[in-house]
């Protein structure tokens, strides 16, 4: 499966120094959105999720790092379902 586009969400030109394009990309954007919702990204998962995003190795995992991973997995499915309605391989 091919990676889902990662455009950026606010595109701008080429000013004040800046490269084309620089910004947030869709990604980030879905991500902080996702953050932001208390229902999404509770800070706690189960153990088959820790070792997943973490490793089975890591300790000390904090409920900030695991809603940072709920939110990425949140931003990833969406940019997913997005391509599969444009019509984009997956």
């Amino acid at each position: 499966m091919g990676a889902p586009a990662n455009l950026r969400a606010f595109p701008s030109g080429d000013f004040a120094g800046c490269e084309p394009g620089y910004g947030m990309t869709m990604r980030e954007y879905y991500a902080g959105q996702a953050l932001a919702n208390a229902a999404i990204c509770t800070g706690s998962a189960s153990k088959w999720e820790i070792d997943r995003w973490f490793g089975t190795v890591r300790t000390g995992i904090m409920c900030h790092e695991v809603a940072a991973r709920q939110a990425l997995e949140h931003a990833d499915a969406l940019l997913a379902a997005l391509a599969q309605a444009r019509g984009e391989s997956s």
